[in-house]
């Protein structure tokens, strides 16, 4: 396993694009992972304050074209998003017919977190693998779970945690 989170989260995504494909991160925080890409990457947030950003966006109304991006990732994004269902849709409209969608979420937070952010940003939950589950499959994606388990580590600068990661892979795939 990776020393941090942040080495296993860019491990994993190197392998999940092609050199010189595009890949967004919706949701971008503090880490920049274009570093660890073969592919071009472009990042969003809601709020133009987290570094390089490059398009300040609504995760629930990307201004993309359709079918554009062969990865599609986030890291522990959809705690905020009040409509999951909307925004999984969102993000497979942006999907490429064989692209990939990744998302790294928290099933567990420690209660400080989780109240820190809820002051911050109005809206935290914890993302239950069902309800993602169904969302996916409204959105016409396949998906399968893949376990990082208890994570020690650091996954973005500065804050030092135990979480339970629930990592799931989806796409277009028969």
């Amino acid at each position: 396993m990776a020393k941090s989170g942040e080495e296993f989260i860019a491990r994993f995504l190197s392998r999940a694009v092609s050199p010189g494909g595009l890949a967004l991160e919706y949701g971008a925080g503090g880490v920049d992972y274009s570093r660890f890409l073969p592919a071009r990457l472009v990042r969003t947030d809601l709020t133009a304050d987290r570094g390089r950003l490059e398009v300040c966006c609504d995760i629930q109304a990307l201004p993309f074209r359709p079918g554009l991006f062969d990865l599609v990732f986030g890291i522990a994004v959809f705690v905020y998003v009040p409509d999951l269902e909307g925004a999984i849709a969102e993000l497979a409209r942006v999907l490429a017919p064989q692209g990939r969608l990744v998302m790294f979420e928290y099933v567990r937070m420690i209660n400080a977190y989780n109240r820190h952010y809820k002051k911050r940003a109005g809206y935290v939950h914890t993302v239950g693998l069902g309800r993602l589950g169904r969302a996916l499959n409204s959105a016409g994606l396949n998906w399968r779970r893949l376990d990082l388990g208890p994570e020690k580590g650091r996954l973005a600068p500065g804050f030092i945690a135990r979480r339970r990661w629930l990592i799931v892979e989806a796409g277009r795939w028969s």
